[in-house]
């Protein structure tokens, strides 16, 4: 990131640069342009030398004013590329949430059947205050319920494509 960082400092110095060029020489095209309007009736007046001149700067200016555009274009294009690879972190980071979002769904209804067990409240399949027998088919029924909810969700998520 500070190599983009620094090719970017570098295109803004640069358009600087050329800014300051192009203030440096449009007094001068004007003040060029003003002389060779007066009607000059000296001798050394050489009005193809200042017509010279006028056209050197004319075209200093048209050529700044390209390297600027370019300069711009350069950096729109710059900027595009990364916009474009933060879109794609931004889409990676997404899918991995996606799929952390999956795996606490997955786990989501287990999570709600301990915390049930956990509390100091009646259950299904509990009989009394004081559960002495050892009964475990409620245990299984229970589990195997939860696997099989997960186990569709699975399947649901991979149909979706979400996993």
């Amino acid at each position: 990131m500070t190599s983009m960082n620094e090719l970017l400092q570098r295109l803004q110095i640069c358009q600087n640069a050329i800014v300051e060029m192009e203030m440096d020489l449009w007094p001068k095209q004007k003040i060029l342009e003003q002389i060779l309007r007066t009607n000059w009736e000296e001798e050394y007046y050489q009005e193809s030398f200042w017509r010279d001149v006028l056209d050197h700067i004319v075209t200093m200016l048209n050529t700044l004013e390209i390297g600027s555009k370019t300069l711009e274009g350069l950096q729109n294009v710059f900027l595009a590329r990364a916009s474009l690879e933060l879109s794609n972190q931004s889409h990676t980071l997404n899918k991995v949430a996606q799929k952390f979002g999956v795996i606490a769904s997955l786990f989501l209804p287990m999570t709600c059947i301990t915390g049930m067990w956990g509390m100091n409240c009646p259950v299904p399949f509990q009989s009394g205050s004081a559960v002495k027998e050892t009964n475990l088919l409620p245990f299984f029924m229970i589990g195997a319920f939860f696997v099989i909810l997960s186990i569709s969700m699975l399947i649901w998520f991979r149909s979706n494509r979400f996993i």
